[in-house]
């Protein structure tokens, strides 16, 4: 995925197809886990989404442990610019016009910009558009840290690169805390791998190792594992869950189930896009089909519940995908913010509360839409939320991906005070998503919410009561 974003900062439109490639590429090295290192060259190109140049790169990283063309990119593009280019708002052509015109390469070098009244002048930014960006500026990463789903990720990386056979989160570090925003990556290693990295020269800090990121300037510290603590709160069902019967899903019907079992998961909603979606989401007749695959994959896996769902889109209004006829049929549906994010509060506040009050929706996803350290979330007014879905019986989604976790904190707290019911979701798209539950059990209990505030910690006996008598 990096060289996908970094062919793409490096290139503007000009390298999209290339990007486009990386990107299937990996999605396909996700689902090979492990084994995309040890296959040939000609059984990784027998898979769907790997061509030659993908299949050679896969080789050279299980021979050395490098790619020679994403180093490369890595020397070329700046992670000041790879920050940037993440914002909202910024696409590749945007970002060439600012390091054209006014050398802005940095989201620092972008609020000096602003504040110079620079931006408009000098590029195709108006005063709206800059007023927007401005806002989002705010919810970047403070200096000295990277959002906590990069942080995670590059303990991923240097993991697989170090042949690390387990690694955990420290407690009390930023990402076992599951903040928004990490300023160092501290992990816990065995004892052999602790051994192991010793000896490559990594400086002794008393009882831990450090090195700088790779990517990120923030350190790195392994300390010799003692027992990382789990979280004791266990979900049980997932009730945000994609398949690829959406125009973003990345894996079938068949292995997200099987993924979720592995997990330990009972029951969950296979809530895939409704209409209003532009490009990802499904027809009626669609929906239809959609029902039909969840009734025979549920016949086959006798041992989980599968729930008949959608994911609806909020409209500007507040308005549903579908009619309320065709809404009813849905068995679980969760009603989210994909677009309109500069609604004023009042707005956004009536759009949310004409949702909440539809008798189809039984919870609302990532509440804000924000995406942390990219795009700021809407404004609405929490107190008259959170009394709607107190009234109307309508639960409130903690997204558990690290890229949202949405609703925030203070929200999510406030609205369990008042006995509004939580869940917490993977909003999974691909099979690998399911981890994201881990993260959201270990945030619910840095909270101290309570696991009966929790409707998809329930048997499903239980939840499906809730879900028959919420009136």
């Amino acid at each position: 995925f990096e060289l996908a974003e970094l062919t793409t900062i490096s290139t503007g439109n000009k390298g999209g197809f290339k990007a486009k490639a990386y990107e299937k590429g990996a999605w396909a090295m996700l689902d090979l886990g492990e084994r995309a290192t040890q296959l040939s060259l000609k059984e990784l190109q027998s898979i769907d989404g790997i061509g030659k140049s993908i299949a050679t790169k896969t080789k050279e990283y299980g021979d050395t442990g490098d790619i020679e063309v994403l180093s490369d990119l890595r020397s070329q593009v700046p992670i000041e610019t790879v920050h940037l280019a993440r914002l909202s708002g910024i696409g590749s052509n945007k970002l060439e016009l600012l390091k054209s015109r006014l050398g802005v390469d940095s989201i620092s070098a972008l609020k000096a910009s602003i504040e110079s009244g620079d931006l408009g002048s000098a590029t195709d930014f108006g005063e709206k558009a800059a007023a927007k960006l401005k806002r989002q500026l705010v919810h970047t990463a403070p200096e000295g840290s990277v959002p906590v789903s990069m942080a995670v990720a590059e303990a991923k990386i240097f993991a697989t690169q170090n042949e690390l056979s387990q690694v955990e989160f420290t407690e009390g570090s930023d990402i076992a805390q599951v903040k928004d925003f990490a300023e160092s990556i501290q992990l816990l290693v065995p004892k052999k791998d602790f051994e192991k990295l010793s000896q490559t020269g990594l400086r002794q800090d008393s009882d831990c190792l450090c090195v700088c990121s790779q990517r990120y300037d923030i350190p790195i510290e392994i300390y010799n594992q003692a027992e990382a603590q789990a979280p004791t709160l266990q979900l049980l069902g997932d009730l945000h869950f994609h398949t690829d019967a959406s125009g973003d899903g990345k894996s079938s019907l068949e292995d997200m189930v099987l993924a979720a079992k592995k997990r330990g998961i009972t029951y969950t909603a296979i809530t895939d896009h409704a209409e209003d979606l532009k490009i990802n989401g499904l027809t009626k007749s669609e929906m239809l089909e959609n029902r039909a695959q969840i009734e025979k994959v549920a016949a086959e896996h006798s041992d989980v519940q599968l729930l008949f769902g959608a994911e609806l889109n909020i409209g500007a209004d507040g308005s549903l995908d579908y009619d309320l006829e065709f809404r009813s049929e849905f068995e679980y549906t969760v009603a989210s913010i994909h677009s309109h994010f500069d609604l004023d509060q009042e707005q956004q506040t009536k759009r949310l509360v004409k949702a909440i009050s539809d008798p189809t929706v039984h919870s609302i996803g990532h509440l804000s839409g924000r995406k942390i350290g990219r795009r700021a979330g809407i404004e609405f007014d929490q107190e008259i939320v959170i009394e709607a879905l107190l009234q109307f019986n309508v639960a409130l989604e903690i997204n558990a991906s690290l890229d949202r976790l949405d609703a925030t904190s203070d929200v999510a707290l406030a609205a369990a005070e008042r006995g509004v019911p939580l869940v917490i979701n993977s909003d999974s798209h691909h099979t690998s998503d399911l981890e994201r539950l881990y993260f959201g059990a270990l945030l619910a209990e840095n909270l101290g919410l309570e696991d009966s505030a929790i409707l998809n910690a329930r048997s499903f006996a239980d939840f499906d009561k809730w879900l028959k008598n919420r009136g």
